[in-house]
């Protein structure tokens, strides 16, 4: 579990999970509330799957659900500040089937 909320995905690329900002190649963008929900609870098993009905419940609490239509998008918003390339993704994965993981080639915490 990673317990640090700032994280350098790659060069250039730092992500304050804490703060629901990214900062990619020297341009600040945030995140919004449920962007940022979704992250948090990714990036607690970064490399490891999470279900789609987990970020759900993470987000939005056990009694009032989205329908997953909503969590694609906003899935969407987020690789669209995070990725170089939305059809290409590399550090939001989805996992066919199961859910989403937050993947990086190097994963480097910094406080």
């Amino acid at each position: 579990m990673h317990t640090n909320n700032k994280l350098i995905l790659g060069d250039y690329c730092l992500l304050d999970i804490h703060r629901g900002m990214l900062i990619k190649n020297g341009i600040a963008s945030s995140f919004s509330k449920s962007e940022t929900l979704i992250l948090q609870c990714l990036a607690k098993r970064i490399g490891q799957p999470t279900s789609k009905m987990e970020l759900i419940d993470y987000v939005w609490g056990k009694t009032n659900h989205p329908t997953e239509r909503l969590l694609y998008q906003i899935i969407h918003r987020i690789r669209t500040k995070l990725e170089a390339n939305v059809h290409e993704p590399k550090y939001l994965i989805a996992v066919r089937g199961f859910g989403y993981m937050l993947s990086c080639p190097y994963v480097q915490e910094i406080s």
